[in-house]
């Protein structure tokens, strides 16, 4: 067996590797020069100052003539505390049928 044949085609895919790599470098470099700029960009569009625009005479005055507000209450009327309702029953209604059931 002779080596002399397989030497050649050996260098040349040593070649052929080398150049791959080198231009996968290159992609790589270029890659991430690119994505460290464009984060950059928008790093310093965070940084800018929101600006709303004002809103127009016409939308203000529309959302004030809007509904009306809700009517208050006397000052002299109570509000109901909060109760359950246990279907339809009253509290001492429910307190019977539970206690007849044998419920402490």
């Amino acid at each position: 067996m002779s080596t002399a044949p397989s030497e050649p085609e050996d260098d040349n895919a040593e070649r052929e590797a080398k150049a791959m790599n080198a231009r996968l470098r290159e992609d790589v470099v270029s890659w991430s020069k690119a994505r460290s700029e464009s984060s950059r960009g928008r790093a310093a569009e965070v940084m800018s100052p929101v600006v709303k625009p004002e809103p127009s005479p016409r939308s203000v005055a529309k959302r004030k003539s809007g509904a009306a507000p809700p009517a208050a209450k006397p000052a002299g009327a109570q509000s109901k505390p909060f109760s359950m309702s246990y279907d339809g029953q009253s509290t001492k209604d429910y307190m019977r049928h539970m206690i007849s059931r044998g419920v402490r």
